[in-house]
């Protein structure tokens, strides 16, 4: 026991080291996005970026790719036509600037520490390359068929220089925009004139475990194309978004982690930064690139639906899933994105860890405005001492998983101590039934929260600014306190105040108590499992199911007044 609670501290700390260290890389989605080049400039090695010393962590390699068909090109690993006339920024209709604009194209890399992304604007190198001409589309056995582009951003291990062996979460980010790709049923094609360029691998997970997920994107020359495809692109698809879909349902992870990053890629590349812009809901689509377990992508919440129409008006679908309204027609795709860059948000692999960084709080903050207007709440919330300050404690159904088992007490015990300090407080409870939208509704009124740790941490963006969260752990698992922490602080224009309480009391739930291996214990080992202490090693996994899944959780009335009298100070209603 005493062995793992050493784990546990040295957890916690190790978790509040890495989610303090400065971001590396900086990534703004409160606006579009700037195609980072005017005129047009290009590096002809092969290199790019900085090595490191042997142990020292790898410089940061910021390059953007942009080229077109040529020898030139390919040397360059990249393929994207750009004009070298005027600025390519995104129009009003929230789609990226494509660049294939009549006139001379050329090839852009740039290799530098500043803070080359997605959406900024870099300074070119001295030097010039010109690529000659080349048409938006071409005609090849009596087709019109338009050429593919792409654009794309890097930081780690040049890709170009990484075994696929090399390539893992810690060394390789690549985000990549797509214009003029095509979707034959399950497939997505390139269309590219010899040479053929390199595309680089993007993987679509954020997840370490799951970093080999990519779309996969074949090429195809113009003279060389199915011949059962029809003379030209029956349907067209403004904008795609490639995701891989994980979490399948736990709302948690989905609303808390999907969501952000799901809306830093697809405004930084797209421009679709604007729920409450029609347009951008109804032009763009999103499509899951899932090869494996692909039975439990719709296996979530059917409050994630909800999720989804905050990007979407139509429902994702799966790429590799035949779609009737897809079967056997050529659908163009006019403008795609897909990679995880270095600013990511995740509870767990987002961090400096695994080479990555939460997003800057502009990006943070550009999702929270998404989920605003999608749930229709005020976006800018503030509290006010002149308020009476709502002191809510949030539970879950009654019986349910880590829910407060006594929950009512505890308002009662606060109403008691509170009330006459003008303070409202109310006992939530979430229904089964109860939507985004209403819960929503709910959390942006809270001053103060006192919730069990866990998906709901989820709902934390539709506090006001200034709230107070209170957060409630179960006995084994007080070193994800570090979890909530990361979320307050990836929240940063929310300035929320975060309070964690000492670890609380389990109460077991049948589907512990009527467990045949819980049956099986003496009472002395079921003593051992209210204490939090596994009583037999071979059933670590079943202790933590207990202790996690199979129990509601008794809250300790004195630590939850002491919490709730800090956390009134602070909102400016505590007294001596």
């Amino acid at each position: 026991m005493h062995g793992r609670q050493h784990f546990q501290q040295l957890w916690v700390a190790l978790c509040i080291v890495l989610s303090c260290t400065p971001s590396a890389w900086t990534e703004s989605a409160s606006s579009p996005p700037r195609v980072p080049h005017r005129s047009l400039t290009a590096a002809t090695s092969h290199r790019v970026g900085r090595h490191s010393e042997p142990g020292q962590r790898p410089q940061p390699h910021r390059a953007t790719l942009a080229a077109a068909g040529s020898q030139r090109a390919r040397d360059l690993h990249s393929s994207s036509p750009a004009s070298n006339q005027g600025d390519s920024r995104a129009q009003g209709n929230g789609a990226a600037a494509t660049g294939q604009q009549a006139g001379q194209h050329t090839a852009s890399v740039w290799s530098t520490d500043s803070s080359l992304r997605p959406g900024a604007e870099a300074q070119p190198s001295s030097m010039h390359v010109a690529l000659g001409e080349r048409p938006a589309s071409v005609r090849a056995a009596g087709r019109q068929i338009p050429l593919s582009a792409h654009e794309c951003w890097w930081e780690g291990t040049p890709e170009e220089e990484a075994t696929p062996e090399a390539l893992t979460p810690t060394s390789h980010h690549t985000v990549c925009r797509y214009s003029n790709l095509l979707l034959w049923n399950q497939q997505v094609y390139y269309v590219a004139e010899e040479p053929h360029p390199h595309l680089p691998r993007v993987r679509t997970a954020y997840e370490g475990s799951m970093w080999t997920e990519t779309v996969e994107i074949k090429i195809v020359s113009p003279d060389a194309l199915p011949e059962d495809w029809p003379a030209a692109p029956t349907n067209t698809l403004v904008a795609v978004l490639f995701w891989y879909i994980s979490h399948f349902g736990n709302y948690g992870h989905i609303f808390g982690e999907h969501g952000p990053n799901m809306h830093v890629l697809a405004c930084s590349i797209l421009g679709y930064c604007d729920h409450s812009n029609s347009k951008q809901t109804k032009d763009l689509h999103i499509l899951f690139t899932n090869t494996v377990d692909k039975d439990l992508v719709w296996v979530w919440p059917s409050q994630v639906n909800e999720m989804w129409a905050c990007f979407s008006q139509h429902r994702p679908t799966l790429l590799h899933e035949p779609q009737a309204e897809r079967q056997n027609k050529l659908i163009l795709i006019k403008s795609a994105a897909a990679g995880i860059g270095p600013k990511c948000r995740s509870l767990f692999f987002c961090r400096p860890f695994f080479g990555a960084e939460p997003p800057d709080a502009d990006a943070m903050e550009g999702w929270r405005q998404r989920a605003a207007s999608c749930f229709d709440i005020p976006g800018n919330t503030t509290l006010s001492a002149s308020e009476a300050p709502l002191i809510a404690v949030m539970n879950r159904p009654s019986g349910k998983p880590r829910s407060i088992h006594n929950g009512a007490e505890v308002a009662d015990l606060l109403r008691q101590q509170f009330g006459g300090q003008g303070a409202i407080i109310e006992h939530m409870r979430f229904d089964e039934g109860m939507t985004v939208r209403q819960q929503a509704a709910a959390y942006n009124k809270i001053h103060i929260l006192i919730q069990v740790h866990g998906a709901a941490m989820a709902n934390l963006i539709f506090l006001p600014r200034g709230a107070i969260v209170i957060d409630v752990m179960q006995k084994g698992f007080y070193a994800r306190i570090s979890w909530t922490m990361r979320q307050v602080r990836d929240y940063k224009n929310l300035q929320l105040s975060y309070i964690p309480l000492a670890e609380q009391a389990s109460h077991l739930l049948p589907v512990s108590l009527e467990s045949p291996k819980y049956q099986d214990l003496s009472s002395k080992e079921r003593e051992q499992v209210a204490r939090a202490e596994c009583p037999r090693p071979e059933y670590s996994d079943d202790c933590s199911f207990w202790w996690w899944y199979g129990s509601s959780v008794i809250v300790d009335g004195f630590q939850a007044e002491q919490a709730v009298w800090m956390a009134m100070h602070q909102v400016g209603r505590g007294t001596p």
